[in-house]
């Protein structure tokens, strides 16, 4: 294994139990990054909305172009 891949794993009496074995010598270093499985970021994704919601409101976008109703796309015969 000598490119980054991500593995999940239980956190189990302080240490990293991997769903599945690693094919990497014993004692090999690695970097660990931690991030929970299962809890969504719902305040992340809450904010963001909020600040785009505001950003449209505060800056519409104006395609200058005419509007169209329904019978002006639709041919009637």
């Amino acid at each position: 294994m000598t490119t980054n891949t991500e593995l999940q794993g239980t956190i189990v009496a302080g240490r990293i139990e991997l769903d599945q074995p690693v094919e990497l010598p014993d004692s090999s270093r690695v970097a660990v990054t931690l991030r929970p499985i299962g809890q969504p970021a719902t305040t992340d994704r809450r904010e963001a909305w909020q600040r785009l919601k505001r950003r449209i409101s505060d800056r519409p976008i104006h395609a200058g172009g005419e509007k169209f109703v329904r019978s002006d796309l639709y041919a009637r015969d």
